[in-house]
């Protein structure tokens, strides 16, 4: 079942961690991932493409610039580090 999980304090953490994330969200130098987590709608899913490709989690956040702002889909890449999955144009 495709269902949205929490995204832990860990995870909240890596997130946060991650330059190209920070910078995407416009995040001050001194806001924590605790910060993330408090103004940042995120959720994970178990996700799996149909077909061959990706398989890991997948990581939606939508911070607080509005509902017609598109989401930050977040992966992990083959070396096992966080992601921005580029919006299509």
């Amino acid at each position: 079942m495709n269902i949205p999980y929490q995204i832990t304090p860990a995870e909240w953490l890596e997130i946060s961690s991650s330059q190209e994330i920070r910078d995407a969200l416009w995040m001050h130098d001194d806001e924590t991932a605790d910060d993330l987590a408090g103004w940042t709608f995120g959720v994970r899913f178990d996700y799996a493409t149909d077909c061959p490709g990706y398989a890991g989690p997948l990581y939606l956040l939508q911070g607080g610039a509005g509902p017609e702002v598109p989401p930050l889909a977040i992966i992990r890449n083959a070396a096992g580090q966080l992601e921005l999955v580029p919006p299509e144009v």
